[in-house]
């Protein structure tokens, strides 16, 4: 395998597999791409000893049961399959997703200065986010709050140097070479271009309880304000799913 790895214990019954260095917090197609393929064998292999996975953007937690299997045994365990992945095809599947999102003046926030900040017009700025092929590498920070790599690289900047006390739910924003949807309102330093009127996190949603998953493909198209008002008052009938697997290089 090209991609180096590193298996540590977390506590006494959960291993953390690591691709790359852990200081490293660049984005790297390929240890995502290695992340999801385990994350995806274990889920449908379902072992009995298996308690939870966490998937991140270069490592994933695995919580086992350590009546069940030693941290030697499964230690073992992921070295095979990583050993099955050497062979693994530079592509992926997804779901891929279509999400609505309004760039009214009252929702993108930062719209100005990020196309001030990249010599360009706001349609430009606009254009290049929609058409930007996103894929959800994470949920993170929040509940059902996705880390979206893929966003056109003339798009990138730093995140804002004061961050915001507040961003409303369902903001759409970029920062450096990601995307990010924020659920809930909360405290943010990303960049906001629009807003989204679905809803990413449900609690009372047991089955899926986030919108989105890691591995999902995600394209933003632009909405109207009396669309979204339609769609935040109702987002039932409201269909994200474009296909149901695709794939993409990594």
């Amino acid at each position: 395998m090209n991609t180096l790895y590193h298996i540590s214990p977390v506590g006494d019954q959960a291993l953390l597999l690591t691709f790359g260095h852990a200081s490293d917090m660049a984005l790297d197609a390929k240890a995502n791409a290695r992340v999801m393929a385990l994350y995806q064998a274990l889920q449908d292999q379902a072992p009995s000893w298996l308690i939870d996975l966490v998937p991140s953007l270069r490592a994933l937690l695995v919580y086992y049961d350590a009546q069940a299997l030693s941290y030697q045994g499964l230690s073992a365990e992921i070295e095979a399959q990583l050993a099955e992945q050497i062979n693994m095809s530079d592509s992926q599947e997804g779901r891929q997703l279509c999400l609505p999102v309004c760039y009214d003046e009252e929702f993108a926030l930062d719209l100005a200065s990020v196309a001030q900040a990249k010599g360009q017009s706001e349609q430009a700025v606009l254009d290049m986010h929609q058409a930007s092929h996103f894929k959800v590498y994470m949920l993170g920070f929040m509940p059902g709050a996705p880390y979206l790599g893929g966003l056109d690289p003339a798009l990138s900047l730093p995140r804002r140097s004061t961050p915001r006390a507040v961003v409303p739910a369902g903001s759409v924003a970029i920062a450096s070479t990601m995307g990010v949807i924020y659920p809930k309102q909360s405290p943010g330093g990303w960049h906001v271009l629009g807003r989204c009127p679905l809803t990413f996190f449900d609690p009372s949603n047991q089955e899926a309880p986030c919108l989105l998953a890691p591995g999902d493909f995600i394209r933003f198209q632009a909405i109207s304000r009396a669309d979204y008002d339609a769609l935040l008052a109702d987002s039932s009938g409201y269909k994200v799913e474009v296909q149901q697997a695709v794939g993409e290089a990594v």
